[in-house]
C-alpha cells in the first residue's frame, strides 16, 4: 500500500486564492511530474513549463515597461534553462527507483504565489529526496527550474523559514512604526519620523518619540540621547537625571557618567574611574 504524505502549509494565501482546491489533483500533478525524473529518455512535459503569456504576466507584474524583445529573450533562456537543469538532475536517478512520498508548502514571495515540493524516490537499496521549485499559475504548477537534492531535515527547516518569515512580514506591516528587537521590560520601542519613543504593549504612550536613541536595558537602566545630551531610564520609565551628562559611556555592563569635573563617575554606585573621552 502506498503511503502518502501531504502537507501544505498556506501562509496568507487561502487554498481558493492559489486554485489549488482539489489535493487528489495536485497529488496526482505531482506524481505526474515527479516520475519524469525516473523514466530513461522522457524530458519534463511543456505542460510544467510557463507559456510565453504566462511568463510574461509574471514579468510584466515585476517589471513594467520592458520591450517585448527583452521579455522573449528572457523566456527563451528560462525554457532552455528549465530543461536543462531538470536532464542534469536526472543522473542521479533511474528506473529502479519509485516515488514513495510527497511533502509541499506554498508561501508567496514578493507577489508569486510559489510552491516548494519534496518527493521521496526510494528503491530496494536506497532513498533520495528531491526539492523542486514551483510557480502557482491559476490551477495549475510550472516548474522554475530548482531542483537539487534535499533530506527531511532541511526541507523542514526551509518551511519553518519560509513560515517565520511570511509572519514576520505580515506582523512588520501590521507594526510597521514598532520595533521588537528586544525587551524594554514589557514596553514597544516606536520610531516616528526618525526619532524613538516607547509604547506599553497595549498601545499607551510611556516615552514620547523624541529620542535620537534609545538603547536596550542593561543593570535596569537603558541610556537615552537626544540632541547629543545623554541621559539614563529606570524600570519605571522615569528619567535618572533632571540635569542632562554631558556625556555616558557603558563598558563591561555599568554606567559611568561624565560629571561636571570632567571625571566619569559610576552609576548608581558613584565610584571615579579613569576613562578616557
Amino acid at each position: 500500500m502506498k503511503f502518502f504524505k501531504i502537507t501544505i502549509t498556506l501562509l496568507l494565501l487561502s487554498i481558493k486564492l492559489m486554485a489549488i482546491n482539489d489535493i487528489k489533483k495536485l497529488e496526482e500533478t505531482v506524481y505526474c511530474f515527479g516520475n519524469y525524473l525516473i523514466k530513461d529518455t522522457a524530458n519534463i512535459s511543456d505542460e510544467f513549463i510557463l507559456t510565453y503569456k504566462e511568463y510574461k504576466t509574471f514579468y510584466l507584474a515585476y517589471y513594467n515597461g520592458l520591450q517585448e524583445k527583452k521579455i522573449q529573450t528572457d523566456y527563451d533562456d528560462y525554457k532552455i534553462r528549465v530543461k536543462e537543469k531538470f536532464n542534469y538532475f536526472k543522473r542521479d536517478f533511474n528506473n529502479t527507483f519509485k516515488i514513495k512520498s510527497f511533502d509541499s508548502f506554498t508561501f508567496k514571495e514578493d507577489k508569486a504565489p510559489l510552491i516548494s515540493i519534496a518527493i521521496n524516490y526510494s528503491n530496494t537499496e536506497n532513498e533520495k529526496m528531491a526539492y523542486f521549485s514551483f510557480v502557482i499559475y491559476k490551477d495549475k504548477i510550472k516548474f522554475l527550474g530548482t531542483c537539487r537534492r534535499t533530506y527531511t531535515i532541511d526541507f523542514d527547516l526551509y518551511r519553518l523559514h519560509k513560515i517565520n518569515e511570511e509572519r514576520a512580514n505580515q506582523f512588520y506591516k501590521n507594526y510597521k512604526e514598532k520595533y521588537f528587537e528586544y525587551s524594554f521590560f514589557n514596553a514597544i520601542p516606536i520610531k516616528v519620523k526618525n526619532k524613538w519613543g516607547l509604547n506599553m504593549l497595549n498601545g499607551k504612550e510611556i516615552l514620547k518619540p523624541i529620542y535620537d536613541s534609545i538603547f536596550p536595558f542593561i543593570s535596569n537602566f537603558a541610556l537615552v540621547v537626544k540632541n547629543k545630551k545623554y541621559n539614563l531610564l529606570s524600570k519605571d520609565f522615569k528619567l535618572i537625571f533632571t540635569e542632562e551628562p554631558k556625556k555616558i559611556k557603558i563598558e563591561n555592563g555599568f554606567y559611568f557618567v561624565l560629571n561636571k569635573n570632567n571625571k566619569f563617575i559610576s552609576y548608581p554606585s558613584g565610584f571615579s574611574v579613569g576613562l578616557g573621552e
